[in-house]
């Protein structure tokens, strides 16, 4: 599982928990349903992390879960290459030879197009990816942490959309 915790993601166009919890629940939920299946955790925005490595055993994952934050991380943004490199080494460092999804939970914002370059080393390596988009098409202002909301360059409030196509 990839999990995108950007501060796009503390938008409340999902209710008071914004993005971030309804991916958490999607996640929880996931968990819950498995049995026997290895999972592991990638976290991202600027930046990525294995937070959970592979794993049949899913309590570390179903504890960690509520602390995650967009301040988890320490870099802004969203680098879906660098998510895309992180869950690549956890899939070739896992033993095993069943099937291999990442399941990408983010509202698809990409801020470059770096992350197309990893697309054929994956199919090479038989990892599907699947992208569940947690947004929605209006969109929501993003929130700056500190009560204000995040402003562009020219003082205007930014708006966080669903951005399917990342994803698709």
């Amino acid at each position: 599982l990839a999990l995108d915790i950007s501060g796009s993601r503390g938008t409340r166009a999902l209710g008071p928990g914004g993005r971030i919890e309804a991916a958490k629940f999607a996640i929880g939920e996931f968990v819950s349903a498995r049995e026997n299946d290895r999972v592991g955790l990638v976290v991202f925005a600027g930046t990525s992390f294995l937070q959970v490595p592979l794993s049949a055993d899913y309590e570390v994952l179903r504890e960690l879960l509520p602390g995650l934050t967009p301040d988890h991380l320490p870099q802004g943004g969203t680098d879906y290459a660098a998510m895309l490199e992180t869950a690549s080494r956890a899939f070739h460092d896992a033993d095993g030879q069943g099937d291999r999804f990442l399941i990408v939970l983010s509202d698809g914002e990409a801020h470059d197009s770096r992350w197309r370059e990893q697309l054929p080393h994956l199919v090479e390596r038989g990892i599907r990816v699947v992208g569940l988009g947690v947004g929605t098409d209006a969109g929501d202002v993003v929130p700056d942490g500190t009560g204000g909301l995040v402003k562009d360059e020219r003082g205007g409030v930014v708006l966080s959309r669903l951005a399917p196509e990342t994803l698709r």
